[in-house]
């Protein structure tokens, strides 16, 4: 985890004896986000006014330090605002990033990172999802696309191969679900829940109402 002031806060769990440790370090600023590597070994932090940078997590060190876009057309700085980061599957030093939006001067986008040819950005998608800010990033577990997600409930998808292309294309809807509290964040399963199973928990929290007994809580206030 990474709190606003940029501390970074990694702990290892055994499961076999239960014994744990925890790692800390300073990034040196604010952070929005930060985001762990398959094997826990690096992080990469960034936020608003930072720049998007790779540690390592036992060192405590940084290994990678982004640039800027260059200038705009009027020769004004782009402002820094990075929303999100990624890891890309199977491409251990490339990152995927997404950024903000300052109307006339920072469009919401997409960019990727090799961290061993340079400090800019290699690819740029400008305004995938037009002129709003690109608030989360996935990547498919193949690598091959990366998915951008806005506020509004937009979302595209940007073809690696073909240096971010949206693809054009509609999704079927697999489940929807509605939550009062204010999410900042989630986390899915490698695995698909089975057809049905979802329907079957509302009802089997509805049966246990109206029995007056214990049910299936579904992530409700009182």
């Amino acid at each position: 985890m990474c709190d606003s002031k940029g501390c970074v806060r990694a702990w290892m769990w055994d499961g076999a004896d239960g014994a744990d440790s925890a790692t800390s370090f300073h990034t040196g600023g604010t952070a929005d986000f930060a985001t762990f590597d398959e094997a826990g070994a690096r992080v990469v932090v960034g936020g608003r006014d930072r720049e998007l940078a790779l540690w390592d997590v036992a060192a405590g060190t940084c290994s990678y330090h982004a640039r800027n876009v260059p200038h705009d057309n009027l020769d004004v700085p782009v402002p820094v605002w990075h929303s999100g980061g990624r890891f890309m599957p199977g491409q251990p030093n490339v990152l995927a990033s997404c950024t903000g939006f300052v109307q006339f001067r920072l469009r919401g986008e997409v960019r990727l990172y090799d961290v061993l040819a340079k400090r800019r950005p290699s690819v740029r998608a400008l305004a995938p999802l037009g002129d709003e800010a690109v608030r989360s990033i996935a990547c498919t577990p193949d690598g091959r696309y990366v998915l951008a997600g806005a506020v509004s409930g937009h979302m595209a998808r940007l073809d690696v191969r073909k240096n971010l292309l949206p693809l054009e294309g509609t999704g079927a809807l697999l489940q929807k679900v509605y939550l009062k509290q204010r999410l900042t964040a989630m986390m899915l399963s490698a695995e698909r829940p089975p057809k049905g199973a979802f329907a079957a928990a509302i009802t089997s929290r509805a049966s246990a109402d109206e029995a007056g007994a214990n049910g299936v809580a579904i992530n409700e206030k009182r």
